[in-house]
């Protein structure tokens, strides 16, 4: 680092420390008194019904302590918020920096204030067992019989740790996992195409969209590290790091199980296809198989067999959300009532299994960017699981715009695959959009129609994608043709 960066480096340092300082003491100078005075006054009753969380013993009732976890939430944020901006050399474009910055500053805002919505009630209600040493995979009784409350693997129980730190740290650890992906990819796309109007694609693809804003910064929901777990998979493998793709791609089973359908395909050698050698790559596949079975071993050992209830759940789920299973099976499909509808469940399993085969199959023979293949994957995956939650849509948006902005110079025709990833994300957030002013506004805006047709226009989108996807990918044996590695934005982007 030279002179220059490291004065800029230590003055952007010096900033956010006297930023956090001040918002500390105002915090506890000036608004903790007005919190513990009594009559409470106009601004403290204000803060308080703000402040309010149900009755559950797992959540702090004291209006003193909520705001203190508020208060060191702000601060864990300003420095989240400090490590997205501050990088030194010059920047690609400052109108960028400027993007980037305040976008970043107002997702993690939205992370600190949203609170204890949906599925981030439950979290914490695990982590709370976690923490107490008891069964986080516990039952509850609900519209599927019992059922564990907790839907995950073993990896997800570590963020009891981070919720024991403070409760919001969990979700803001995803709100800043995303946005150090997204400022990565972009400052990357803007140095590609420097100079040029469709530099902006990026910012206006993964910061515009509501879709992120909804789950991983409102919500809460932690499927984004299970989609940047894949994608680090991904390009590990893309720059022959075999191990680490390997570990990375446990990571992401032991968060969430979906990702190991991926497995196949990640390790398949397809730099020899008519070897008789062993047809996989060794270390990856070790990897990942000694990283999964360990991880749910050492989950077996700390919680017992409950740490295999997930499986049975994923397995015995019916068609529900704004899935095409449900669609098909809907009061407004002129499906409803034949055999397809009937044993919608087993359909929609037999096509994730075509899916991820169809996804092999080309990898083997046109030999793609690895990205291209997964992508195709979990596209399949996803579009034809008979869940349609709109959370399980992260892997494809985080996924189909990096493969996109990644790859754009040596893409073919890549205006196609651009418009059918920009209607599908753009669908997926509309439907998350409508779900979200229906369950917390509780607008009348037809949230029960959109979910119950969601899904075929999902299916019609997912389709082009995939097809988009097929057509833009040159074979080859390497990504370009040629035995150079490519980077990928987040290398470019130290560069």
């Amino acid at each position: 680092m030279n002179p220059n960066d490291r004065k800029k480096l230590l003055a952007w340092v010096g900033i956010y420390a006297a930023l956090a300082l001040a918002w500390v003491a105002v915090a506890r100078g000036v608004v903790e008194p007005m919190l513990v005075a009594r009559p409470l006054g106009p601004a403290a009753l204000a803060l308080q019904e703000y402040l309010y969380v149900p009755p559950a013993m797992f959540l702090t009732h004291d209006l003193l302590g909520q705001w203190r976890e508020v208060t060191s939430a702000v601060v864990i944020a300003i420095a989240m918020h400090a490590a997205i901006v501050m990088r030194p050399g010059r920047a690609a474009s400052r109108a960028l920096e400027v993007v980037l910055g305040v976008a970043a500053a107002v997702f993690l805002g939205v992370a600190v204030l949203a609170g204890y919505r949906q599925d981030y009630f439950f979290y914490e209600e695990i982590w709370y067992h976690v923490l107490r040493g008891e069964d986080p995979w516990f039952l509850v009784t609900g519209m599927l019989g019992q059922y564990p409350l907790n839907a995950y693997g073993p990896l997800f129980n570590l963020f009891a740790g981070a919720a024991w730190i403070n409760p919001r740290l969990p979700r803001l650890l995803g709100a800043f996992a995303y946005l150090m992906f997204a400022a990565a990819t972009c400052r990357a796309f803007a140095a590609r195409t420097s100079g040029r109007a469709i530099a902006w694609l990026a910012p206006l693809v993964l910061l515009a969209n509501p879709y992120p804003w909804i789950e991983a910064a409102f919500y809460g929901h932690f499927d984004v590290m299970v989609a940047l777990a894949t994608l680090a998979a991904d390009r590990a493998r893309e720059r022959g790091r075999e191990a680490l793709s390997g570990l990375w791609l446990a990571a992401g089973v032991l968060l969430k199980y979906l990702p190991i359908a991926l497995l196949p395909i990640l390790a398949d050698d397809r730099d020899d296809v008519r070897s008789r050698r062993f047809p996989f790559r060794r270390r990856l596949l070790a990897t990942a198989i000694v990283g999964i079975a360990g991880g749910m071993a050492i989950g077996a050992l700390v919680w017992g067999r409950s740490t295999f209830r997930p499986i049975g759940l994923a397995a015995t789920r019916p068609a529900m959300g704004a899935s095409l299973a449900w669609a098909i099976r809907g009061p407004r499909s002129m499906l409803a009532g034949t055999e397809l509808a009937v044993n919608i469940e087993t359909f929609s399993t037999l096509a994730q299994l075509g899916a991820i085969a169809a996804a092999w199959r080309w990898s083997r023979v046109r030999r793609p960017a690895i990205e291209a293949a997964v992508l195709a994957a979990v596209m399949g995956l996803v579009v034809f699981y008979r869940v349609g939650y709109p959370q399980y849509q992260m892997s494809p948006f985080v996924l189909g715009w990096a493969w996109l902005l990644d790859g754009w110079d040596r893409l073919r025709l890549r205006a196609v695959p651009a418009v059918a990833v920009g209607l599908y994300t753009a669908w997926i957030g509309a439907v998350d959009t409508f779900y979200l002013l229906d369950d917390v506004w509780r607008l009348p805006v037809g949230w029960p129609w959109v979910e119950e047709t969601a899904g075929f226009l999902i299916f019609l989108l997912g389709a082009g994608v995939v097809a988009s996807v097929v057509a833009a990918e040159p074979a080859g044996p390497r990504e370009d043709g040629s035995s150079r590695v490519r980077e990928g934005p987040i290398e470019e982007a130290r560069t």
